[in-house]
């Protein structure tokens, strides 16, 4: 949806949309700034409506209230269609308030439209309960709404405000008091574990509401005030909330605050279907312990490798076996088959139950689709091949190796279910998906890819900016150096520019250390001038070296210099470490995919994940060079040129109609120049001439004979 289409939703949502008016009730008054903000944002979006919607530039808007709604309306407002009543009608809302209102509410709107699949929808069918706008509200990143994150964060912050006039958002109540006394005052005033007590303040505050003391934190607890949390604040980040929480009591339990038998975990949000080893019999356990063995090259005599296969396969592959077994035997056990029947990996490869644990996972897919509205049931004939997706796929590779190598069933037999397994896989891809194929065109555009480029110098000045005081300070905003914070956006700037230069993947490029991977070739300059990954460290076990270009090694140097050591704990040499205090290791790779994909989020407005830098260096590397397939697959580091050929396939037509276009261009030229010579010289414009062949001109001189 672009910034047209979203204000036409906006403006179909009229006054018949919405319900009766709400009596007045009153609310606390905004500040003039504020006010000022919201006026002044709305004017600019109206004006410039090529850009991102935005309501106000960064800082003037502070859509939350100091005080709450005192005369609640919560019996009267139900859906947002009576929200935009009451705001538009009540005697409690000053009248230079209700256009911003309105129009914030009426971009949500259109956000949960887009967000639901149901974007010709009213306001009034849209909920208003707090809970219900949490799940519905935040399904999406603000890029898939055309917007950028700030501006984003402001429509819900003026939606926010308008739900305590209705009396619908307590902040008091979504705030209590942290105590002041007490095991919890004691536990957030621990100086030994300052960190820790990060984030446990709102917590805290709560269990003390409700007479819970530390010691009796229990996984139930956490549940309660997620779904408390999820009642009370209007939010998107109240899982991630929920999730520090378990960190930050593991840190407490280290520290010696709490007692471990208080140990609190986040609530399991999944509820998992696929059953553990120990549900199915112990022959059963054995047989996949001894094709784990296998997998793992445990059958090797001597120099030769015996029945096990060319090479040990790594142990994430083989926990993808295991898993798949797992919810081979589970699909079973839903189907209706007793688990003690089920004694070893042959029970799974039985032509009756190969052909029942693929149909189980094709449907299960289909139902899926159903759900989510991609396919409508009296459809399923028609798209049988909806059905078919990378789990049936993994599923019919892991079932074929057990009935090939582990069972070694007979040819005729291996003939039949291999027929079966061919008709679970997807077909093989010829191009790159979808997704990658629409991030490539929105880097195209000039604009969007200069940004991109800039992106890791433009992250180091937002670092420097952090510990460097202000040249006008601001006497109501007292300025504090953050070091940990600039030294943790530096580190993202530079996996960022690794990744342009060397477009490693994730795992590779999170676990680089100095020294091992990261080496200085040249001990009178001190530049980092190589990288090499060995090959167990690869997926696909060969050696990666790559020379490191005097750009990327000026910025590790920069990095390493003024940054590393804000983050470096005792004598760790990994590039990004993350432990804290004597703890030494490698950032997690979750932070370091959240960094970099925020990172473009916010300055780029685009959302692109760390592996589609890989995709973004080839693009890079085939306009420059058109057909570089092996330069390709050097530079990712693969076996063969099939991925680089399908980047190719997307490219090279692109590259073809351009060269055309140039050609076409050219030729217009040429005619028109030589159509004003003709003209200047008081000639007549040369007609083209048609050609003609010997043995064509011949007969007509022959026929008019």
């Amino acid at each position: 949806m672009d910034q047209l289409s979203l204000f036409s939703v906006l403006d179909n949502t009229s006054s018949e949309d919405v319900s009766s008016a709400a009596p007045p009730c009153s609310a606390a008054p905004l500040h003039d700034a504020n006010l000022t903000g919201l006026r002044a944002g709305l004017a600019a979006a109206d004006v410039a409506r090529d850009e991102p919607l935005a309501l106000a530039p960064a800082g003037s808007v502070t859509p939350a209230v100091s005080t709450p709604v005192a005369v609640p309306a919560a019996s009267v407002v139900r859906t947002l269609g009576d929200l935009l009543a009451f705001i538009r009608t009540s005697k409690a809302v000053p009248a230079a308030r209700k256009e911003p209102l309105d129009r914030g509410i009426r971009a949500c709107v259109a956000i949960l439209g887009r967000n639901l699949a149901r974007e010709h929808a009213p306001a009034s069918a849209y909920s208003v309960d707090i809970a219900t706008l949490n799940r519905t509200l935040f399904l999406q990143p603000p890029i898939a709404h055309r917007l950028k994150r700030r501006s984003f964060i402001n429509y819900i912050g003026i939606l926010r405000m308008a739900l305590r006039y209705a009396g619908l958002l307590d902040q008091r109540e979504a705030a209590p008091i942290a105590p002041a006394a007490g095991p919890w005052a004691v536990l957030l005033t621990n100086t030994n574990c300052t960190y820790a007590v990060l984030g446990l303040r709102r917590f805290a505050a709560w269990c003390h509401a409700q007479g819970i003391v530390p010691d009796a934190v229990r996984v139930e607890t956490i549940a309660e005030f997620e779904a408390f949390l999820t009642a009370k604040l209007l939010r998107a980040n109240i899982r991630h909330h929920i999730g520090d929480l378990g960190k930050s009591w593991r840190r407490l339990i280290k520290c010696g605050a709490v007692r471990a038998s208080g140990g609190l975990r986040t609530p399991d949000r999944r509820v998992p279907y696929v059953k553990p080893l120990e549900a199915f019999p112990v022959g059963f356990q054995q047989d996949v312990a001894m094709l784990v063995s296998r997998l793992r090259g445990g059958h090797d005599h001597g120099p030769f490798r015996g029945d096990g296969p060319p090479r040990p396969l790594r142990p994430r592959s083989i926990d993808t076996r295991v898993f798949s077994i797992r919810q081979a035997a589970t699909a079973l056990v839903l189907l209706g088959r007793d688990p003690a029947t089920i004694r070893s990996l042959s029970d799974l490869v039985e032509e009756p139950s190969f052909a029942a644990i693929l149909t189980f996972y094709w449907q299960r897919a289909i139902d899926l689709k159903i759900k989510k509205g991609l396919l409508q049931p009296d459809e399923v004939a028609d798209h049988r091949e909806a059905g078919v997706t990378a789990q049936t796929a993994t599923m019919s590779d892991a079932l074929m190796l057990i009935a090939r190598h582990h069972c070694k069933l007979p040819p005729d037999v291996l003939a039949r279910l291999s027929q079966l397994a061919a008709d679970l896989r997807p077909p093989v891809q010829a191009g790159i998906n979808e997704a990658t194929r629409t991030l490539l065109n929105a880097l195209s555009v000039p604009a969007r890819r200069s940004k991109l480029l800039s992106l890791p110098k433009t992250l180091m000045k937002e670092a420097k900016a952090l510990i460097t005081p202000p040249e006008r300070p601001d006497p109501h905003k007292p300025w504090a150096p953050r070091p940990r914070e600039a030294a943790r956006l530096a580190m993202i700037a530079t996996a960022i520019e690794i990744l342009f230069t060397i477009p490693l993947r994730i795992t590779n490029l999170v676990h680089l250390r100095l020294g091992v991977h990261l080496k200085r070739l040249d001990p009178r300059s001190g530049r980092i001038s190589l990288l090499s990954i060995p090959e167990g460290e690869m997926k696909n076990a060969k050696l990666f070296e790559m020379p490191v270009a005097a750009e990327l090694g000026a910025f590790l140097q920069t990095f390493i210099g003024d940054w590393w050591p804000l983050l470096r704990p005792g004598d760790d040499v990994h590039l990004f470490p993350g432990g804290h205090g004597d703890h030494s290791g490698s950032r997690s790779v979750d932070a370091i995919r959240q960094g970099i994909v925020n990172a473009i989020n916010d300055h780029v407005g685009l959302h692109m994940r760390v592996h589609d830098f890989r995709a973004f260096a080839i693009m890079l590397l085939f306009e420059d060079c058109p057909g570089a397939l092996e330069d390709a697959r050097l530079l990712l580091g693969h076996k063969t040129t099939i991925t680089a050929q399908r980047f190719y396939n997307y490219i090279h037509p692109a590259q073809a109609a351009a060269r055309y276009q140039g050609a076409l261009s050219r030729a217009r030229q040429g005619v028109t120049q030589a159509a004003l010579e003709a003209h200047r010289a008081g000639k007549p414009t040369p007609k083209p001439t048609a050609t003609r062949t010997p043995n064509a001109a011949a007969a007509k001189r022959a026929a008019k004979r």
